[in-house]
């Protein structure tokens, strides 16, 4: 009990101070802000304005780079392109941005669970799309919960596979094929006359003499 009774109050403390770290980042963004205004000539808002102008310039740059592949991407459907020349297209944009698609729903961050919560199966629906470099997520994809099919034991697998067996040889056993029926026996056919032709030919009566 004495041991659990710190821990909490362990957990309290860390909890002030993380509050009290956060403050004191906020109030330093806050000096460093007010210090880049008044002071414009000092080393921490060169930096900052440095900063600036490379986001600036990779924004512009990033915006080029788009524009050049709508450009190639419609100059491609003038042109009679096939689905499979523009599915290669963009394959090669896809490696050059290293923008990655994943399927693997064990990366939970990068998908949205959708389906009743009682069922404990998974079943990908949509591939979510990765940031290769920064390992941020670009496009979230869609994981739906499925029931998950009982795991039957070795013992089961074999019972259920000896059942299906005996019931293959059922039916085998049921249906003998083309087997005459007991008591359905042709009757034998009819002795012809003496002195009458049979079918195979004359039949000669025997002398009397």
């Amino acid at each position: 009990m004495g041991n659990r009774r710190r821990l909490e109050d362990l957990n309290d403390r860390m909890a002030l101070v993380k509050t009290t770290l956060d403050k004191l980042e906020q109030s330093m963004e806050r000096i460093e802000l007010v210090t880049v205004i008044r002071e414009p000539n000092t080393g921490m808002t060169a930096d900052a304005y440095d900063g600036l102008r490379k986001q600036v310039i990779a924004a512009v740059n990033e915006r080029m780079a788009h524009l050049q592949q709508l450009a190639r991407f419609d100059a491609s459907l003038q042109s009679g392109a096939t689905p499979e020349e523009l599915a290669g297209l963009v394959r090669e944009w896809l490696e050059q941005s290293q923008l990655e698609m994943v399927e693997d729903i064990d990366l939970l961050d990068a998908f949205e669970t959708v389906g009743p919560e009682r069922f404990s199966g998974r079943r990908l629906l949509r591939a979510a799309y990765v940031d290769g470099l920064t390992g941020r997520v670009i496009r979230g994809g869609i994981v739906e919960r499925v029931e998950e099919a009982p795991d039957l034991s070795e013992e089961q697998r074999a019972a259920a596979g000896a059942e299906d067996g005996d019931d293959t040889a059922d039916a085998g056993a049921e249906s003998p094929g083309h087997a005459d029926e007991p008591g359905e026996a042709e009757p034998p056919a009819e002795a012809a006359p003496a002195g009458e032709a049979s079918e195979d030919g004359p039949v000669v009566a025997g002398d009397n003499r």
